[in-house]
């Protein structure tokens, strides 16, 4: 059996795999501008427009690496708001493609419920089963160059791409054996504690056996968007755009997320889930520390362990006190990795900065990162509740309620923390390491945009004098 960490050949078939029971056309969507590329290409990227800027106008570069994404500017184009434009697009960021409040129709989103979580979290969920990332902490692969552009000179449009995707999910073909050890390394990488390893689970194994054989049929050993391009509109992740929006809507139409109570106008709603997937792959993953940052590991391309959703559970309820008087209190839900003993009180939302007992032992060791234990000890090592024993009955409770957290540590903190294990030293001096390192590529990425806004300005203005 494969290891989840290993990536599975996957060589194209002959033909592609059959198509499951219920499947529905997807609509094309409108193609976006492409945003700059991400900040590990910014100095190669920048030197291409640079010299691209000074060159003739409307002549490409022979250093040009994006090929097949727009023309250039027709000599009669005007140069201001071609140089305006291109400053526009050095400065996309990830939260371009963040979702604001409002964008999703309600009966889309996700809801508090075990498995009610409908079309937004069945289709990250999707995405995390193609990229065989059962669990919050599973680093997405870094990108190669040589993958990127072998796709780029491949497809020559969008339409190239969806056009090519349809074509081979109506195909038939035997199963693809590389496609059933991806999917083992994936059933084998699933942890016991957590949800999304047991939503994936859920799902019916002949559809996910299906959707790695399309992915396969592609000639791709993996399912793996580039991620820290920024360019979601590239050949290479247009085509896994429209391979993970395709198989999700095949496998939704096969009752496949059955589970998960979903709306199918929702999934085949083709707008809405190219903005819920670019919203999830390039503003939400694309905004997480990566592994190399937040596990103090010396790599290039891994993620921390963050939850985005980890401090936004608490709800809101009003409640009539002993008084009569109508108040507002906070239930404290439930989720992945909290201690049980502070769903028992209802009180004030819990701010970012918990301590270290709100996570249960199991949870703290094996799922957070070196990054997080950090930024939960920055101000010493210290509890916010006794025992769990010391937490089912009041009269438990006034022994020590007004205790300062001082004095919570030095009477409960050996037999709390005893199943805790906290960073050693060698590994926050290399996060330390880590974080000056990460900003100093920031600065130079920095740098690299204001030299292609100067070589424009300049440009332009040698433009101006001659005409």
């Amino acid at each position: 059996m494969s290891n989840s960490g290993e990536d599975v050949p996957m060589a194209p078939p002959v033909n592609a795999p059959s198509q499951p029971e219920a499947s529905s056309s997807v609509r094309a969507g409108k193609r976006k501008r492409s945003p700059p590329p991400g900040p590990e290409q910014a100095e190669s990227s920048g030197a291409a427009l640079i010299r691209q800027a000074t060159s003739n106008a409307g002549q490409p570069s022979d250093s040009d690496e994006r090929p097949a994404q727009r023309p250039r500017p027709e000599p009669t184009t005007p140069r201001t708001r071609a140089a305006m434009e291109a400053r526009k697009r050095m400065q996309r960021r990830a939260n371009d493609w963040h979702l604001k409040k409002g964008e999703v129709p309600p009966d889309a989103k996700q809801t508090k419920t075990n498995y009610d979580l409908h079309a937004q979290e069945a289709l990250e969920l999707h995405i995390r089963a193609l990229w065989c990332l059962p669990h919050q902490n599973s680093p997405p692969p870094p990108i190669s160059e040589a993958e990127r552009q072998a796709y780029a000179t491949r497809f020559t449009s969008e339409d190239h791409v969806r056009t090519s995707v349809r074509d081979r999910l109506s195909a038939n073909t035997e199963y693809v054996e590389a496609a059933k050890d991806r999917l083992k390394a994936l059933k084998a990488s699933f942890s016991a504690t957590s949800s999304i390893s047991t939503n994936i689970s859920r799902i019916p194994e002949p559809l996910l056996l299906y959707a790695f054989q399309i992915i396969a049929s592609f000639g791709l050993r993996r399912w793996a968007p580039d991620v820290l391009s920024q360019d979601p509109d590239s050949m290479y992740n247009l085509l896994h755009e429209y391979l993970a929006l395709n198989t999700f809507e095949q496998l939704a139409a096969a009752h496949g997320y059955a589970h998960m109570g979903l709306n199918l106008a929702n999934v085949r709603d083709f707008a809405l889930m190219r903005k819920l997937y670019r919203n999830f792959i390039f503003s939400y993953l694309r905004n997480r520390n990566t592994k190399l940052l937040g596990e103090a590991f010396h790599a290039d391309f891994i993620w921390s362990v963050k939850e985005s959703a980890g401090h936004s559970d608490d709800e809101a309820a009003e409640v009539t006190n002993a008084n009569g008087d109508v108040e507002t209190v906070y239930h404290i839900a439930e989720i992945e990795g909290r201690s049980t003993k502070y769903t028992k009180f209802e009180g004030e939302p819990l701010p970012d900065d918990v301590r270290i007992d709100y996570f249960e032992p199991s949870y703290w060791n094996n799922e957070l990162s070196v990054e997080d234990k950090a930024h939960y000890i920055k101000n010493g090592i210290y509890i916010g509740m006794p025992p769990a024993r010391l937490c089912e009955q009041w009269e438990d409770v006034m022994t020590w309620k007004g205790l300062s957290k001082e004095e919570m540590k030095e009477k409960y903190g050996e037999e709390v923390l005893n199943d805790y294990t906290m960073p050693t030293d060698q590994e926050l001096q290399q996060l330390k390491e880590n974080e000056e390192r990460i900003e100093a590529e920031r600065r130079a990425a920095r740098e690299v945009r204001e030299q292609v806004e100067e070589a424009e300005v300049e440009h332009e203005l040698e433009q101006g004098t001659s005409s």
